[in-house]
């Protein structure tokens, strides 16, 4: 009778491997939000002649994670602007609405003359209240290109509906 070694790992260990690879992805955090791929902000300005303004990118999204029976939710929005008249000025003062109890964990806004000269606002640029935080873009002229990203976390499921109005007004060039 010839001794084979059983090289095959008892099936705990392999067990335990996959329960480390779904624990850490889930402790893995959702990736972070970057600006706009230069693609985006060199468009072409679209030939409404009418519009104040037009939007080049409106990206929403919403990660939820759950571990333990402790749920943690992500919400994250991206806009891009760009100013193409003098009503579109107004587009340099945001508002951006948020649930009770949520907390910011990025931000990141910027806005981007004609001649490409770039100012970043920072968190101490923010209004906050209860529901919202506003900020206003500096030096905005018309052609100017406005971006921002907003994170934030809530501890546990937001069961209530979640929506975003895209402004009417003006033409939409990337959802």
């Amino acid at each position: 009778m010839s001794s084979a070694t059983n090289t095959t790992q008892p099936a705990w260990v392999l067990y335990s491997s996959v329960l480390w690879v779904v624990l850490l992805s889930a402790c893995a955090s959702a990736p972070r939000w970057d600006w706009a791929e230069r693609e985006t902000l060199e468009m072409i300005a679209g030939n409404d002649a009418e519009a104040p303004a037009e939007i080049l990118l409106w990206k929403s999204s919403i990660y939820t994670s759950s571990l333990y029976s402790d749920w943690l939710t992500r919400i994250s929005e991206h806009r891009v602007y760009r100013v193409l008249q003098e009503d579109g000025l107004r587009y340099a003062d945001q508002i951006v609405e948020f649930r009770p109890h949520g907390e910011l964990v990025q931000f990141q806004a910027r806005s981007i003359s004609p001649s490409g000269e770039v100012r970043e606002l920072s968190m101490d640029d923010l209004r906050h209240t209860e529901s919202h935080i506003g900020f206003q873009f500096p030096l905005v002229e018309l052609g100017s290109v406005l971006e921002f990203i907003t994170v934030y976390e809530y501890d546990g499921w937001l069961f209530h509906q979640y929506g975003d109005t895209l402004p009417s007004d003006i033409p939409i060039r990337r959802l």
